[in-house]
Order: structure tokens, then sequence, then C-alpha cells
């Protein structure tokens, strides 16, 4: 039967299980990528339609939680224009703005937990991504032609 030796246990009982909750709070985090297609190269779609799936990661020198990673998905429905304002006013731009430019940028990222209610993993505590901000943590009004704030009756 293999063992590990000494130095390697040794840093495996000090590693952080990266299945633990990461502490509620808000958190510096860098925008990874935003995916509108999964990986069968569909796009990604739920109940109330398209979605992008934005994928945020700790920088790899954070004090803690390190490389660790939290998702959020956007709907493109109408009814949440509101959400992907929220994540284009956290880095400073307007809605016409390009994710690949975002990628690489830094926000803060408020992390909450919620209970799992179905499937298999019902009753199981996660994390999850309850709101966007900037840097700053005041949201500024956003730069670009997408940034008239007058609400819109027909968004997509």
């Amino acid at each position: 039967m293999p063992k590990l030796d000494g130095n390697v246990a040794e840093q495996v009982d000090k590693a952080e299980s990266g299945s633990a909750l990461i502490e509620e709070g808000t958190y510096e985090m860098v925008l990874e990528a935003v995916e509108a297609t999964g990986r069968d190269g569909k796009p990604l779609v739920g109940a109330a339609g398209p979605y992008w799936k934005w994928t945020f990661v700790f920088a790899p020198d954070a004090a803690r939680y390190a490389k660790r990673k939290q998702w959020v998905n956007t709907s493109l429905s109408a009814d949440s224009a509101w959400k992907l304002k929220e994540h284009f006013d956290a880095f400073g731009v307007g809605a016409d703005a390009d994710t690949d430019d975002l990628v690489g940028k830094k926000c803060l990222v408020v992390i909450g937990t919620r209970t799992i209610t179905q499937g298999d993993k019902a009753g199981d505590v996660v994390n999850t991504v309850k709101k966007l901000m900037p840097l700053d943590g005041v949201a500024a009004p956003a730069k670009g032609k997408g940034a008239d704030t007058k609400a819109k009756k027909d968004l997509f």
C-alpha cells in the first residue's frame, strides 16, 4: 500500500480543502472567463432562456482561498437586465463592452451561502455569488453606449 512521505504528508495536512466553504464576505477577485456556450459548443440555455457563465478566481497570491473559483450565471432575459448591468458596472463599462476585454480585470465579489433544495445534493450548503461591485465599492456610472440608465422596454 502506498504512503505519503513526511514532507508531502505535512503539506497535505496544512492544505485547505478545495471544497470547504468560503467565508461569507466581500472579496477582490479576477474575472477568468465569460462563457456563452457549454462544453458541447451549444449555447447555454436555462428556464428563462440563454445565459452567460461568469468565472471568478482568487489571485494566486491571495492570503486566503488562493486560486479558488466562484461562478455566477446571468440570464439574458429582459427581466434580468438589472443583473447584467450590475456585472458591467462592477468593471466600470457599458453593456456594449466586449467581455473578452474584461477577462483578467478585478472587481469585488460578495460571496454568501445557500442550501441546495433539490436533487442529489439537496441539503448541502454551498457558496453563491450574491453581488458584484467596483473595486472601490461604489457603483459609478457605466461608460460607453450602454451607459444609458433610462429603462428600455425591449432590451433583447
